[in-house]
């Protein structure tokens, strides 16, 4: 094999939107979205025009899933572009702040900290001297001033969050804004109130609807505020058929009632549905879209699939890597015709139905030596999600045009079809400077009945020769079985793993040393990766599980033999070259792979 340059093909199957080997899953039918709003406005915006002056509005009875998403949605923004360094002064800050200047009744900084801020400096509604001694000696070592206000190092001074002032008198803590209000004696007066605050829907007035930015959270059925929305907006409105159980939309659109402030809907026809928009907040950055449906799926947050079932997503993903150690396996064979749309593809096991949204041809090029072949540990077509490779390529959304929305190196891109990508990322990688080159093209959505999956009839391969193939499929299996089996042409299944003996955990091998038995643990119990090999257990059942990897069979069988010591007959199995033949590799009951062996 040469080393100097390498070029191996493969191809992957996305599922879902989370790591792993993703398979894009469609849980029901496209649903069309409204058309967008007249202010530019897209879910992109999202947290930047939320970080101030922002209403996080609740049901009066919003059940205990709504507070959590209400409140991580607070603490996001709270916490939003501030380093950890940045959150302990702009806390110590509100605290220090809302105890001064000192009173009869002194107020107790706890009651007037954000949300973040109780957590960063873990004090509750009552006043802590410790914790208050600890924001004093922080601020005095930053070179705050600390009188009836707290003055920044730069002359700036924030006042205490309960006191009125004259206008333009003194500056709010981080978090807090000013406001006119009219004091006791009918003075119009500023005050600092919390910029970043849940609050219920009877507790709203028509001034904060005016005056903030807004967050609704919840169904129709929990939170009115949405039907005020409905009546005064084109926005999208969620029924309990529609968009369905667990489902949700998060939309993004003019404040009705300030059309300069914005307004984010996380809404759902049940709990699931609004835990599902508040999960996926982080992915949809970088989305410019105005609404989207999204769904729990019991453990994530998922996109609903949004191009037609009898369509898929063509990408091509090249790679030139250079100083990298890497060690590739052989993939499947494969060809795009872009003129028919044609994609033929040897020894892939994946199915054509309608959950299949997007097909990835990965090419990688190693320019230096390092690179190997079969028996590598990284099988190409299980990119981009492997953890062993340094840059990974994520799809987060896929539109109905065929706009795919992906990251790569945490690089952000947005192809639309027959665009392309092109970029150089570098990064130190398991001790080594790795440098990588990309493109990837968008070829656009191509017809499902022009994929053809053939299997290779009677390929040969020599004695002792790797035999790589791969699975990407759901696999009904028993407890220590492997996710295939291998047969010859008699029909007889291969040995491909040491017996095992459940209640040790363990293969058991004897030997005869010096005229005594010797008895030895096997563990590793076959050649192939350790979640498959390593151990056994007595607890046999039937399960059913999604198995996206590549296999290297090394052409050997476990053979047991016997022979005499003590005067017993002692038992051990060894691994040996299975004769010359046809053989079979077999998936749930379906050839996946003919081959010869001569």
């Amino acid at each position: 094999m040469r080393k100097e340059r390498m070029v191996i093909e493969g191809v992957v199957i996305l599922v879902c939107l989370i790591g792993g080997i993703f398979l894009w899953q469609e849980i029901s039918k496209p649903m069309q979205l409204p058309t967008q709003s007249t202010k530019e406005l897209k879910l992109s915006d999202f947290p930047e025009s939320f970080k101030d002056n922002t209403l996080i509005i609740v049901g009066d009875k919003a059940s205990d899933i709504e507070m959590q998403v209400a409140n991580e949605i607070l603490e996001y923004l709270e916490t939003y572009g501030k380093t950890e360094e940045e959150m302990k002064i702009k806390c110590c800050v509100e605290c220090i702040a809302s105890f001064h200047p000192a009173e009869a009744t002194k107020p107790h900084c706890g009651y007037f900290l954000t949300h973040s801020c109780k957590k960063v400096l873990n004090v509750s509604n009552v006043f802590d001297l410790e914790v208050f001694g600890f924001c004093e000696k922080t601020l005095n070592e930053k070179g705050f001033k600390i009188t009836q206000e707290v003055i920044y190092p730069d002359g700036r001074k924030v006042c205490n969050l309960n006191i009125y002032y004259k206008p333009g008198y003194c500056k709010c803590p981080d978090g807090s804004t000013k406001i006119k209000k009219i004091n006791e004696l009918g003075e119009e007066k500023e005050i600092c109130v919390d910029s970043l605050k849940i609050i219920s829907y009877s507790k709203i007035t028509d001034e904060d609807k005016r005056n903030f930015n807004l967050i609704v959270i919840g169904t129709p059925k929990t939170n009115p505020f949405f039907e005020e929305v409905y009546v005064m907006t084109n926005a999208m409105r969620v029924m309990e058929e529609f968009p369905g159980k667990s489902k949700g939309i998060l939309e993004i659109l003019p404040n009705p009632w300030n059309k300069e402030k914005a307004m984010l809907l996380v809404e759902g026809s049940d709990d699931w549905g609004v835990k599902a928009g508040s999960k996926i907040l982080d992915e949809v950055q970088d989305i410019d879209k105005i609404n989207v449906i999204i769904e729990w799926n019991g453990k994530n947050a998922v996109f609903l699939k949004s191009i037609p079932q009898d369509k898929y997503l063509l990408l091509s993903l090249h790679q030139e890597i250079s100083g990298s150690p890497v060690m590739i396996d052989f993939p499947p064979k494969i060809h795009f015709n872009k003129d028919s749309g044609i994609l033929e593809c040897d020894s892939c096991n994946f199915e054509i139905n309608k959950e299949l949204s997007a097909v990835i041809l990965n090419t990688i090029e190693l320019r230096e030596s390092g690179g190997g072949g079969g028996g590598g540990i990284i099988p190409i077509y299980t990119l981009p999600d492997s953890h062993n490779l340094p840059f990974l390529m994520k799809i987060k959304y896929i539109d109905s045009n065929g706009t795919i929305y992906l990251s790569y190196a945490n690089t952000n891109i947005v192809l639309k079809p027959k665009e392309y990508y092109t970029g150089k990322f570098e990064k130190e990688w398991m001790g080594h400077k790795v440098i990588c080159n990309i493109r990837i093209d968008n070829h656009g959505l191509y017809s499902k009945d022009k994929i053809k999956l053939e299997r290779r009839e009677g390929e040969v391969y020599k004695k002792g020769e790797p035999i790589t193939f791969s699975i990407n499929a759901k696999v009904k299996l028993w407890t220590n079985e492997l996710p295939f089996k291998i047969v010859n042409e008699k029909g007889e299944s291969i040995k491909l793993k040491h017996s095992c003996d459940g209640e040790s955990g363990s293969g058991f091998d004897q030997y005869c040393k010096n005229g005594k038995i010797v008895g030895k643990e096997v563990y590793q119990l076959c050649n192939f990766s350790k979640k498959w090999c390593y151990g056994c257990s007595d607890v046999i059942f039937q399960k059913e599980e999604y198995v996206n990897e590549t296999f290297v069979w090394d052409q050997k069988e476990y053979v047991e033999i016997t022979e005499e010591c003590e005067g017993k007959i002692i038992r051990r199995e060894i691994k040996k070259q299975v004769p010359e033949g046809k053989y079979q590799i077999i998936v749930n009951g379906k050839v996946i792979k003919e081959f010869i062996i001569k």
